[in-house]
């Protein structure tokens, strides 16, 4: 994800995350729940950034998104969704409901196996990561109104307008 020509970190700490739950587990099995990764993922966000708020650190959104990149595949519960379903309104309890676990393709996951090849690319997100730290990744904390967005408000702008005008 990209805002302006400033490139969103979530992707990348999804991916180290999984390389970070390989590492505890060597054999662990190419099957990625969501609960299992949130914590690890909310830790490595918190280490590279933590002066953004954690509404900004969801892993809804890569947890579903990554899947463009065509090596992050989702196994949903029932025959009767598919992986388009969680679109309509993306939340984490809508993951849960849907959603068994992610996992990586064959070629993929064969290659995280690998402790040295998972240490080159954990080195390579590392250096992304560092390169393009928190000061280089702004949100817009100011976009309603030219009020700041609390913590505790949706992360949908549409959502909080309405909640601000209610407010009122």
């Amino acid at each position: 994800n990209v805002r302006g020509n400033i490139k969103s970190p979530h992707k990348f700490i999804l991916i180290l995350s999984i390389l970070e739950i390989m590492d505890e587990d060597v054999v662990h099995p190419n099957q990625f729940k969501f609960e299992e990764i949130e914590p690890v993922f909310q830790k490595l966000f918190d280490d590279f950034y933590p002066s953004l708020p954690k509404s900004k650190k969801a892993l809804e959104f890569p947890f579903v998104h990554l899947q463009h990149e065509r090596f992050w595949l989702l196994k949903v519960k029932d025959r009767d969704y598919d992986e388009n379903y969680v679109y309509p309104r993306l939340t984490k309890n809508r993951i849960l409901k849907l959603i068994d676990y992610a996992y990586l393709d064959d070629e993929h996951f064969n290659l995280i196996k690998s402790p040295h090849k998972r240490t080159e690319l954990k080195n390579k997100v590392v250096a992304w990561l560092i390169q393009n730290g928190a000061e280089h990744f702004a949100y817009d904390e100011l976009a309603i109104g030219g009020r700041a967005m609390k913590e505790s408000t949706s992360l949908f702008l549409h959502e909080q307008e309405a909640m601000d005008k209610i407010n009122y």
